[in-house]
């Protein structure tokens, strides 16, 4: 296990199954809006999944975690240091078989990988504008967090080129945004299905959307009651200690 694990380097817990996920404090890590997806997204057995902006690869490793029919996830990011971490973390698991992380551009994929392969394809992409980028954040933060490598049209007709007819969309993004995201999706023959709205108390706005979306199909768009994180006492609500393993 140590020699998977380079200097800077952590190896966090996460809590399902005895899997870990190996990151790097100075680079990009996790947050749990990561978990929420993974939580949120739904996938079969015998299914082939393409995670987007896959990053250290936490949502890939959930996800299978908790949907362990999966067949393969193919972990797509852009950063090759991101991506290393990812591979590292799979044979850390025991997942290499299952989890191929592929390091090129989102737009790329159908390219390098197939056209209408994938039965899944799950999402946490940057979620600011380019124009929002701080001039003091790394180069690796910038990337992970803004629009610099792919924008939400661009993210849309990669996943419309990899998923098959039928095949079902999953992403997290700000609520300030989800006009944007829907209205992409629709552009790309991805009907959005279920939509989430996630609250970091009852009183407060809604700050995150999770989508559903499914490839091909006709209109319909089922709102779901929202997700609060915390309750009026600032304590993890019942669902939220589910969704972040802690019950």
């Amino acid at each position: 296990m140590d020699s998977l694990i380079k200097p800077h380097e952590r190896l966090d817990d996460l809590q399902i199954k005895g899997y870990k996920i190996i990151q790097d404090p100075q680079k990009y890590c996790f947050t749990s809006d990561a978990v929420l997806l993974s939580s949120f997204a739904k996938a079969k057995r015998g299914d082939v999944v393409c995670d987007f902006c896959s990053g250290s690869g936490v949502v890939g490793t959930l996800l299978y975690a908790k949907n362990p029919g999966i067949k393969k996830i193919y972990a797509i990011e852009i950063q090759d240091a991101l991506a290393d971490m990812a591979r590292r973390s799979a044979r850390l698991n025991g997942l290499s078989d299952i989890i191929e992380v592929v390091c090129t551009p989102v737009q790329r994929a159908a390219e390098l990988l197939g056209h209408g392969f994938a039965d899944v394809v799950v999402c946490n992409p940057p979620y600011y504008r380019k124009s929002s980028a701080i001039k003091s954040e790394s180069d690796e933060i910038a990337l992970a967090k803004h629009e610099i490598a792919v924008t939400v049209p661009e993210l849309m007709r990669a996943a419309r080129g990899v998923l098959r007819f039928g095949g079902k969309f999953y992403i997290v993004h700000q609520a300030d945004r989800a006009a944007e995201v829907l209205h992409h999706m629709v552009l790309n023959q991805i009907e959005p299905k279920v939509l989430r709205a996630v609250h970091a108390r009852a009183d407060r706005e809604c700050h995150l959307v999770l989508v559903e979306g499914i490839c091909g199909a006709k209109s319909g768009l089922k709102i779901k009651k929202p997700l609060y994180i915390l309750d009026n006492n600032n304590q993890y609500t019942e669902e939220a200690k589910k969704i972040y393993s802690m019950t």
